[in-house]
Order: C-alpha cells, then structure tokens, then sequence
C-alpha cells in the first residue's frame, strides 16, 4: 500500500515536470523546425488540448474499470507511446 502511494506521488511529481518542460521546449522546437510563432503556440495547443479531447474517455474508462486500473491502463498506453517513439524507421 505505501508503495502504491509514493509511486502515485513521483508519477504526479514526473507528470507536473514534463508539463512545465513544454514551456522551455516551445522556443527549442520553433529554432530548430524553423516555425512562425502561431505554430510554435500550436504545440502548447494541442498539448492542452488532449485533456479537454480525453477527459470523456478517461471518466468513461475510469467509472468501468476504477481508479486503480483506470491508472495501470492509462501507464501502459503511455510506455506503447514511448514505444512506437523509440522504433527505428523501416
């Protein structure tokens, strides 16, 4: 049970990082693809855009299978994510 919990707290503490690293990437990402200022706040967009997008079929996944398993489904869809990033080309 406290492992559960501490492991909650870091993945909240790591999720809270990688949202306040999206402000320090936007000026990267517009240097390097060379992107106009209204594509660069694109990405903030869409980033903030994903939880009003899947907060219905989180709750949905959530009331059907709980909280405990809500979160398991959600990490494992994460590390496919990560995954597929990972891939070399073929």
């Amino acid at each position: 049970m406290r492992f559960s919990f501490l492991s909650l707290i870091i993945l909240f503490f790591l999720w809270g990082l990688l949202t306040s690293l999206n402000d320090i990437l936007v000026p990267h990402m517009k240097a390097a693809f060379e992107l106009q200022h209204w594509q660069a706040q694109l990405i903030q967009f869409f980033f903030f855009g994903a939880y009003f997008v899947m907060s219905w079929p989180a709750g949905t996944l959530i009331r059907k299978v709980g909280y405990k398993r809500g979160i398991v489904i959600g990490l494992l869809l994460m590390g496919v994510g990560c995954f597929v990033f990972y891939l070399p080309p073929s």
